[in-house]
């Protein structure tokens, strides 16, 4: 038998060789190359060069021109920096593309204006806009207000009938006007989702002020309606040839939240477009006592979901406490002003 097997083998060898001495060579030429540049590589070893080529997405060569030219072929697409410097993508590693992606192309403050500058860009917005349901921007500095925060005065003056709500320039706060109170159901005997930490800030007689920190502000923006999973598609895709433009090619999702828009989804939906020009690493954000029990589960679901070449939702954050700005960052000490008030953790040990 193994005689058989070993004259069987040998009858067919050279048949084998024929057929590999009749195969086409495979192309291993570059299908992009970049001369005639000053391209820094970030390698200690060579740290300059003066042409790339690429091969299937990745880097082939690093060296001279004559090196680069010796891997064209017939489809070679060539670009001649003419001089130009060139490096590596930059890697932003701290970012929320889902969540601020709602907010792109939304009314945006000037975050060291003044009050009056701000009130007054609301305001012509507002005008600007008669049809949109709600009145949604971002970027006030809270301190700016000092220890009270903004008021709902100053914005019900510019709109008694229409919700306004703002979000602060660090994403922990809110400034809402009285009409988006009344729609979501704010009183004096409204309990704090979490006092010290997220709640609505209030005057002397229990009354709402519109000033909303940590996970009210959010809340107000799922009750308000104020962004949509068709504007968060397109805020993603705009935010990302933002980000291109500055030579970001990669970064890191520092939070999202899973509450009324699936992040999933949009990322395979920007896919879908070839809008996704930017490779994502991202992580579910935990932000409440409320999300413990499930928080491992649904960011090893996010996980499965994901684990894409261009995105891989894995990573779980934990927001302990909130800002500085906002006062409910957890000090040893009360803040100046505000006696009884050292901010909150959101979780206990």
């Amino acid at each position: 038998m193994m005689m058989k097997r070993t004259l069987h083998l040998a009858s067919i060898l050279p048949l084998v060789a024929l057929l590999a001495a009749c195969s086409p060579t495979e192309d291993t030429s570059a299908d992009l190359i970049l001369t005639n540049g000053v391209i820094y590589t970030v390698n200690d070893a060579q740290p300059w060069a003066e042409a790339v080529a690429v091969r299937n997405g990745e880097i082939q060569y690093v060296g001279d021109t004559a090196g680069a030219e010796e891997l064209a072929g017939n489809h070679t697409q060539r670009i001649d920096l003419d001089g130009k410097f060139m490096l590596p993508g930059f890697i932003d590693s701290h970012m929320h593309l889902i969540e601020g992606a709602g907010f792109f192309n939304a009314l945006s403050l000037d975050t060291y204006g003044t009050i009056e500058g701000w009130l007054l860009a609301i305001d012509n917005y507002s005008k600007a806009n008669p049809d949109l349901p709600i009145i949604f921007g971002y970027g006030f500095l809270a301190t700016t207000f000092g220890p009270e925060g903004p008021h709902k005065a100053l914005l019900d003056r510019i709109e008694a009938d229409r919700p306004i709500l703002i979000i602060d320039e660090g994403f922990h706060g809110a400034w809402a006007n009285s009409k988006s109170l009344e729609l979501m159901n704010i009183t004096r005997d409204t309990v704090d989702p979490d006092p010290g930490f997220s709640y609505y800030k209030r005057d002397a007689s229990g009354e709402a002020t519109g000033y909303l920190l940590e996970g009210t502000s959010y809340l107000a923006m799922d009750t308000l309606g104020a962004v949509s999973k068709d504007v968060v598609i397109k805020g993603a895709g705009d935010i990302l040839e933002a980000m291109n433009a500055y030579g970001i090619t990669a970064a890191f999702d520092a939070g999202v939240l899973e509450e009324n828009i699936d992040p999933v989804t949009v990322l395979f939906e920007l896919e879908r477009q070839g809008r996704l020009t930017v490779r994502m690493v991202g992580s579910l954000m935990m932000r409440i006592p409320e999300d413990v029990d499930t928080a491992v589960m649904r960011v090893q679901e996010m996980g499965r979901r994901t684990g894409q070449d261009r995105y891989d939702y894995r990573v779980l954050k934990i927001l302990y406490d909130g800002t500085v700005e906002g006062r409910t960052a957890a000090m040893f000490e009360d803040y100046q002003g505000e006696p009884g008030n050292s901010g909150a953790t959101a979780f206990s040990e």
